[in-house]
């Protein structure tokens, strides 16, 4: 068995895990290249490293935190203070608990155009802008764990690059999704259900597309979290199903979708049925008939979200389980405006809204920056897997 050493180079699973009252979240992110030698770590960190055998998953940090929290980060503004970059169309209006590039603001200390790090309005009104400048994540206490995937002797010169994969693994995004302490977030923009194509879905989805909509590591990572929910005497409706369901064998599994070539053609499936959620939301099936409720890869093409999960809620049984998964890849005719418009991390919190309204035990979970496989048709375009973001929630009947 190899354990690490000092001088060893390799590949490691970092997770980051943090909670609230109401919710729990775990961003996984994956480190090529590590060099023990060479990177940033801690005494006490190296020391809990060496000696570790390959394959083994290890708490590295307890209570870590990234940084404080700064109050004089909060800054209240003008709204001449808002200035965005010219020609975005449409203009971003500034909303309440939403998130935007610092370089939105102009005249603020430290704040420039180009500068893309993330920043909350945790209040809008006629008269005001109050931005909080802080990082997503500042003053909150943070579990960190480390798996080594694989690690060999001797150092590997990169070019001088030294990496501090804590800091990679949590800038723009991890915590963007949790809800703010204060007010409500606004979602409501303009036109937010808008699609570029208003045609009806009937017609758009009318040809089959027997074809994979995301990368073969993320769906790997979709088949394995769905494992780790989904038993086999469980009752579960795939929402908004096609040729795949990700899902492990189970007792019963219907799919529910918009073109029967594609249910036809899915395996796992043991019946089916072809309806538009956008046309008719209610679910045509009884209460608490299911004990788990899917929806992948597909949560952004909804109109009336809230009323789907509520009717997702009604066909669960008590205690029974919703999961939405989703990346950053859609069909863009059918894709809704408000979903183009958020950061990845920002629609996992307009996910949690929805479901918050139903369900209990909410988490989050992702997967970024694994290596795309190398036989991927998109590989020499893009070099990292497409990322992966799954929301859990546990119905609370009655």
């Amino acid at each position: 068995m190899v354990t690490v050493q000092r001088d060893f180079t390799g590949n490691c699973l970092l997770s980051i895990e943090y909670a609230t009252e109401n919710s729990a979240h775990i961003d996984n992110f994956y480190c090529p290249g590590v060099n023990l030698w060479r990177d940033v770590f801690t005494q006490n960190q190296l020391d809990i490293l060496i000696g570790r055998e390959v394959g083994e998953k290890f708490l590295l940090e307890d209570e870590y935190q990234l940084c404080p929290y700064d109050p004089t980060l909060r800054k209240h503004l003008m709204h001449r203070n808002w200035a965005p970059p010219k020609g975005l169309v449409p203009r971003p209006e500034p909303r309440q608990g939403r998130w935007y590039p610092k370089g939105y603001l102009t005249n603020v200390a430290g704040v420039f155009p180009q500068t893309t790090e993330p920043m909350r309005l945790v209040d809008v009104n006629d008269e005001w802008i109050t931005a909080d400048l802080n990082h997503p994540l500042a003053g909150r206490d943070l579990r960190i764990y480390l798996q080594i995937v694989e690690m060999s002797p001797g150092r590997k010169e990169r070019g001088e690059r030294c990496s501090d994969w804590i800091s990679e693994a949590s800038e723009n995004g991890p915590g963007m999704q949790l809800f703010p302490e204060e007010g409500e977030i606004d979602f409501a923009e303009s036109g937010a259900m808008e699609r570029l194509s208003q045609s009806d879905d009937t017609y758009f989805y009318k040809q089959p597309r027997l074809v994979d909509h995301v990368d073969a590591q993320a769906r790997e990572h979709l088949y394995q979290f769905c494992s780790s929910i989904i038993a086999k005497e469980m009752r579960v409706l795939d929402l908004m199903s096609s040729v795949q369901s990700h899902l492990p064998p189970c007792r019963k599994l219907t799919g529910l979708g918009m073109n029967e070539a594609e249910l036809q053609a899915n395996p796992s499936l043991t019946d089916y049925l072809v309806h538009d959620l956008n046309l008719q939301p209610q679910l045509p099936y009884h209460e608490s008939s299911y004990d788990a409720v899917c929806c992948h890869l597909s949560f952004e093409y909804l109109l009336y979200p809230s009323i789907v999960l509520a009717e997702c809620a009604r066909v669960l049984k008590e205690n029974g389980v919703l999961l939405i998964s989703f990346s950053n890849r859609w069909f863009p005719e059918k894709v809704t405006k408000i979903w183009q418009m958020l950061h990845d991390f920002e629609r996992l919190g307009y996910v949690m809204k929805h479901v918050s309204e139903y369900y209990t035990d909410i988490r989050t979970f992702s997967y970024r920056n694994w290596p795309r496989p190398y036989n991927d048709p998109h590989f020499f375009k893009v070099q990292t897997s497409d990322p992966l973001y799954i929301v859990t929630g546990i119905n609370r009947k009655g």
